[in-house]
């Protein structure tokens, strides 16, 4: 921490990409303040990624799973029974709530990402068989997770035949046969 405040102005990163520069073998005029190839520097000499502090010097990649696992932690901290609970349920769900989020922010911004898409749905499924396992075992550490994860679970409907007009004109004829069948059944009764 105190490396990423020492590091903050200009002047010291540009003497410290000059003197790393150095040490690789190229010359500090290549490493002006416009490309900012410090990161590029220290990865070939072996440092650590990311030093500089400001988000622009990290890759892209990197910062958004930065991001994705701090979302994953904050999630598991609010659900897990305790502290080294990594394998239960309730802290799969949670992994799944961020990693769909995350392909939710993601499809707001890239809509014709098929790929990511499919991830998402796939990651959905899963997270609704995980769901409905917990509510037939444990339906106090079902509602537990649904509050604290602010999901809202539907219940999968009982029929999934597609509705058509044939299918509904045969339906209202049962139901009338039926009805008088009762009617009948009243008036001997």
């Amino acid at each position: 921490m105190a490396l990423r405040t020492f590091l903050k102005s200009s002047s010291v990163v540009l003497s410290e990409c000059g003197a790393l520069a150095k040490l690789s073998g190229t010359s500090g005029s290549v490493l002006s303040p416009k490309n900012w190839s410090c990161t590029s520097a220290l990865t070939r000499l072996g440092g650590p990624r990311g030093v500089l502090s400001s988000p622009v010097q990290v890759p892209v990649r990197q910062y958004r799973s930065d991001k994705l696992k701090l979302k994953k932690e904050q999630l598991v901290k609010k659900v897990q029974r305790d502290e080294h609970d990594r394998s239960s349920v309730e802290v799969k769900v949670a992994i799944l709530t961020a990693k769909i989020r995350n392909y939710k922010d993601h499809m707001h911004l890239h809509h014709k990402d098929k790929a990511n898409k499919r991830h998402m749905l796939l990651a959905t499924d899963r997270r609704k068989k995980y769901l409905k396992n917990l509510r037939l075992v444990n339906y106090e550490a079902f509602e537990k997770v649904c509050t604290q994860l602010d999901i809202s679970y539907s219940f999968p409907p009982d029929y999934y035949r597609p509705i058509t007009r044939r299918w509904l004109a045969k339906k209202a004829l049962c139901n009338r046969v039926f009805q008088e069948v009762q009617k009948q059944k009243q008036q001997r009764g």
